[in-house]
């Protein structure tokens, strides 16, 4: 069970939605711009800030932007990808960039596409996600880069809000994961030590450009993209660490998750057998069918009941790695319990679930 404990206040990060946030380029906060880079440039590396953004609401977005552009590491390159969204939400991008920001219009392709093209344009030694209805701490970057010497990968902590309830979570100080074995069993299993942190996400993490390499989001993956992302990163990383700062705020609003299926998310379970059984033979096989199992039955909970054939893959596909997935003691006791209401049947799985759902 989650541990619920206030960390810190990040009341820097809460903006009014009646507040401008239009950027004012004549401004005393970018008059100095060019030379406070200068000197970053001399002692820091140039982390570039990723946001895909797709008919986000105005003051979402505004929100958003601005939480990265009053960032108090100033060596940044913030580059927005316009996912095709419509004339008002195109138009506000273009208002809102300041001098450290690109905006690129893109057709309508998915967020994977949006991220993948700003990996292509992006030109910094680091690269942070950002959803375009989240926010950042203040000292976010400055936190997260100060911690990556000698690391692969930085994690910190968020806050889930949802309307006015906002949830902590407390956090071992300073972790640091020093095998790759580590870090693949932070990615799959999110174990209490790990509670705060959204391991499956991309966002509120600090990646090394050199590491992704040409390592690139699937598009044909609409569910477990992130998770898909950062498996592979991992694959390539021995060090990582989680910091004890709640330094990003995820905001569930009303309609900005769905919960319906869709055709599409089929392509997940394929990509997920494929993953098996390439890493069938390797020390990090165990971890990886317990989060690929628990990926399966979030899809089978969307699902509806008569599209019995996807219904029946997916059940398949839990069926050939339950037995393993049950004998491992690291998997979540949540899945462990959805593999044991199976054997009275899926469908009894389904109306437990989305009972205390």
């Amino acid at each position: 069970m989650k541990q619920r404990l206030a960390i810190r206040n990040l009341k820097s990060t809460e903006y009014s939605a009646e507040e401008d946030f239009v950027c004012d380029r004549t401004s005393d906060h970018f008059a100095n711009y060019s030379e406070t880079v200068q000197e970053d440039k001399i002692v820091r590396e140039l982390v570039s800030v990723i946001m895909p953004v797709h008919d986000t609401e105005g003051d979402l977005l505004k929100k958003a932007v601005r939480s990265v552009q009053r960032q108090t590491y100033h060596n940044i390159e913030f580059i927005i990808v316009d996912d095709g969204s419509e004339w008002d939400c195109a138009k506000l991008c273009d208002e809102i960039a300041d001098a450290r920001t690109k905006v690129l219009h893109i057709n309508n392709s998915g967020v994977s596409v949006a991220r993948n093209r700003g990996i292509d344009e992006c030109n910094g030694e680091y690269i942070i996600f950002i959803d375009s209805d989240d926010t950042m701490a203040e000292n976010a970057i400055a936190e997260m880069v100060e911690n990556v010497k000698g690391i692969d990968f930085v994690a910190c902590g968020c806050r889930h809000i949802k309307n006015t309830c906002t949830q902590f979570y407390a956090v071992m100080k300073g972790y640091e994961i020093r095998d790759q074995v580590g870090c693949i069993d932070y990615l799959c299993y999110m174990t209490p030590k790990f509670a705060c942190i959204e391991t499956n996400a991309v966002w509120g993490k600090l990646y090394r450009k050199d590491i992704i390499g040409n390592q690139r989001f699937d598009a044909d993956m609409i569910i477990a993209e992130d998770f898909k992302f950062n498996f592979d990163y991992i694959m390539k990383c021995s060090r990582g660490k989680y910091l004890d700062f709640n330094a990003y705020n995820y905001y569930e609003h009303e309609g900005s998750i769905s919960r319906n299926f869709k055709p599409q998310m089929m392509k997940t379970i394929e990509k997920l057998e494929e993953l098996i059984d390439v890493n069938k033979n390797s020390s990090i096989y165990e971890p990886l069918i317990s989060r690929c199992v628990n990926i399966a039955f979030t899809i089978l909970m969307m699902l509806p009941s008569y599209l019995s054939k996807d219904q029946k893959k997916i059940e398949l596909f839990i069926d050939r790695n339950k037995c393993q997935v049950l004998k491992n003691p690291k998997t979540k006791s949540k899945v462990k319990m959805a593999i044991l209401t199976s054997l009275l049947g899926y469908g009894f799985t389904r109306k437990i679930f989305k009972l205390f759902s």
